[in-house]
């Protein structure tokens, strides 16, 4: 979940590489965020959104190796 006022999310997973393909959805109904990116590295994943949520809002997420 990403707070209020924030923008981004960092999901540590030891499956996670620079390669994996990381898929996301905003799984809350949010005024106005949407995703920007999804960019994964060693051992985690970044979620940044266009703007900053109005209330604490739900990341779903996959990935795939």
């Amino acid at each position: 979940s990403i707070a209020a006022a924030g923008t981004t999310v960092t999901v540590t997973n030891n499956l996670v590489t620079a390669a994996s393909k990381v898929f996301a959805v905003v799984g809350t109904n949010d005024a106005t965020a949407l995703l920007k990116n999804v960019v994964p590295g060693a051992g985690s994943f970044v979620v940044t959104l266009n703007a900053a949520v109005t209330g604490t809002t739900n990341i779903n997420w996959f990935v795939v190796n």
